[in-house]
C-alpha cells in the first residue's frame, strides 16, 4: 500500500522480478477492501496513506482474526 506512483511501481517491479505476485492499493480503504477479498502472504504498508492512515490500517489488520498474524513491512517517505 503506497500512494506515490513512482515508489509503488518500483516496489512492484522489485517484488515481481523476485517472483512474487503483487497487488497494490493507493489508499488505506482500498487496501483493506483488497485484503478482505484475498489471501496474502505479507503486506508492505506506507504509514502516510491518504484518508485512512497506515496506522489505522495496521490497527484494523491486527484486530481482524484473518489478518492478525499477517507479516507487515512498514515503510514511510516522510520528509522532515
Amino acid at each position: 500500500m503506497e500512494d506515490e506512483l513512482g515508489v509503488r511501481r518500483l516496489i512492484e517491479t522489485i517484488l515481481e522480478r523476485a517472483g512474487f505476485a503483487v497487488e497494490s492499493a493507493v489508499t488505506g480503504v482500498q487496501a483493506l477492501e483488497k485484503l478482505d477479498t484475498g489471501l496474502f502472504d505479507a503486506v508492505i504498508l506506507d504509514l502516510a496513506l491518504p484518508w485512512l492512515t497506515g496506522f489505522d490500517v495496521l490497527t484494523t489488520l491486527r484486530e481482524r482474526p484473518a489478518t492478525a498474524n499477517l507479516p507487515i513491512i512498514i515503510i514511510t517517505g516522510s520528509h522532515g
